[in-house]
Parts: structure tokens; C-alpha cells; sequence
């Protein structure tokens, strides 16, 4: 074997890495695009999303408080609206590079291999997948009983 054939040969560890992380990627942010969605679909604002504002010049009136909140929901909205298709161009872009990828280590290695490569991430991803959808499913369930709470709290003052 020549010597260029067999540096080849020495990256398939190198190849296997960055098809993962890759992979790990495009779980994280199809969740996070998921995430999104569910609370654009539901009008619950995550944490991160959530604007304050205060003006400093004492007691302000209701009338304008409401109209300030409204704008502050509104702003939240339209953040993650923003969001959304922000995380989605990341995600075809993540997309592109695993085609990529995929791509290189079938020429240079052989479809077995890219093969024999996902076969051996599969129990790695299906964790990290697992992972990611508690923690997201903790975090719509704590958002929502946030949700009703400002509804009650509206609503009896």
C-alpha cells in the first residue's frame, strides 16, 4: 500500500468523529427547531425569550403597563418566529454537511464502511436523542404550568 493510501486509511477514526458530531448536531438543533415550534404553537414563551422592561420614573398606570406587557409578548413572538427559521437554516445547512460527509467516506472508504460507521453511532445517538427529549419535555411542561399561572394571575388582579 502506498504511503498516501495509507493516510487514508489512518482517518476513518477521524471520519468517524466528525460524521458523529455532525450527527449529534442535527439532533440538537431538530430539537431546538421542535422546542421552538411547540411554543410558537402553544404562545408559551421560553425562558430565554421572555423581554422585561421597566421605566424608572415611579408608579406607571395600568393602561400604560398593559400596552408596555403587549408589546413585550408581541417582541417575545416575533423572536422566536425569527428563531425558527433561523434554527431551520441551520439545520439544512447541518443536513449539507452530513451529505457531504457521507458522500467522502464512500469515496474514499466504500459504502460498508459508511455503513459499518452509523451502525456503530446508532446506540450513541439514540441516547443523546433520549436525552435531549426529557430535558425538552421537562422544559414545555414547566413553561405551561408558568403559562397558566401569569393566566390565573391576570385574571385575579
Amino acid at each position: 500500500m502506498e504511503y498516501t493510501q495509507l493516510q487514508v486509511v489512518g482517518n476513518i477514526e477521524s471520519w468517524s468523529r466528525r460524521l458523529f458530531k455532525l450527527c449529534e448536531k442535527k439532533c440538537h438543533y431538530g430539537s431546538n427547531l421542535s422546542f421552538l415550534e411547540t411554543c410558537n404553537r402553544l404562545k408559551i414563551i421560553p425562558k430565554g425569550f421572555n423581554l422585561k422592561w421597566t421605566l424608572n420614573l415611579g408608579k406607571v398606570d395600568a393602561s400604560h403597563q398593559e400596552n408596555v406587557n403587549n408589546i413585550l409578548e408581541n417582541s417575545s413572538y416575533q423572536l422566536i418566529k425569527e428563531s425558527i427559521k433561523v434554527c431551520a437554516t441551520q439545520l439544512q445547512e447541518v443536513d449539507s454537511n452530513l451529505t457531504q460527509i457521507h458522500s467522502n467516506i464512500i469515496n474514499i472508504f466504500g459504502i460498508d464502511i459508511l455503513q459499518e460507521i452509523q451502525q456503530n453511532h446508532e446506540n450513541e445517538l439514540q441516547k443523546v436523542k433520549d436525552k435531549i427529549k426529557r430535558t425538552k419535555s421537562k422544559k414545555i411542561s414547566k413553561l405551561r404550568i408558568t403559562q397558566q399561572q401569569k393566566i390565573n394571575n391576570r385574571y385575579s388582579n
